[in-house]
């Protein structure tokens, strides 16, 4: 021995550390921007659709989802003491989903965040002017906007709006947001005017 005093090595309990937030991983999914197969479209660059994610406590605070390129959506910094929250997601030219999300937990009197992955509604396609129905007036727009380059009623993305869109609002029209309780009644018809008379006006077969 060197003459170097040797302790014995004690290990003392240590305290656990909880996460104080919690984080959702979701994917954006509405109609309009899937591929004509359905299937996801993945060369969309979701950060440009003008889609919005938010999340909704029970007191009204609001967090901000982050969108990728690729469609996926970040969602952080949620407080863990909240377990219960409303994820709403806007998409331009489809219904506004608003679905329960719970993450978190509670272990006695300490509450821990959380990391999961939340499976968002898909939107229904052809509410354009969000008043939570799909009907004689969506219709209206878009025929106003016509082979123009409007977000609202260039509902697949595509840079114009044109009969495919058209085909998107009339694969729901007259159906009511599922997510909404009060909604309107769909107006079919206005001055003469029905969904009819707008496609052959338009084209349309």
């Amino acid at each position: 021995m060197s003459g170097a005093t040797v302790r014995p090595l004690i290990q003392t309990g240590l305290l656990p550390i909880f996460a104080p937030y919690s984080k959702v991983q979701a994917q954006l999914g509405a109609q309009g921007l899937y591929k004509v197969d359905g299937t996801y479209n993945y060369s969309t660059d979701y950060t440009t659709v003008g889609a919005s994610v938010k999340v909704q406590d029970s007191k009204g605070n609001l967090y901000t989802g982050e969108i990728q390129k690729n469609g996926q959506i970040f969602i952080n910094n949620l407080p863990s003491n909240e377990l219960l929250y409303t994820v709403i997601v806007d998409v331009p030219g489809h219904f506004t989903t608003y679905t329960p999300l719970e993450v978190g937990r509670k272990a006695g009197n300490i509450s821990i965040g959380e990391s999961i992955y939340y499976y968002t509604a898909k939107s229904k396609a052809g509410d354009i002017n969000k008043d939570n129905v799909v009907d004689l007036n969506d219709a209206l727009l878009i025929e106003a906007n016509w082979n123009k380059n409007n977000r609202n009623t260039d509902i697949n993305f595509d840079g114009i709006t044109d009969a495919k869109d058209f085909k998107l609002l009339e694969s729901n029209y007259l159906k009511e947001n599922d997510y909404v309780l009060d909604t309107p009644s769909p107006v079919q018809e206005l001055n003469g005017q029905t969904i009819q008379t707008i496609k052959a006006k338009l084209g349309i077969n």
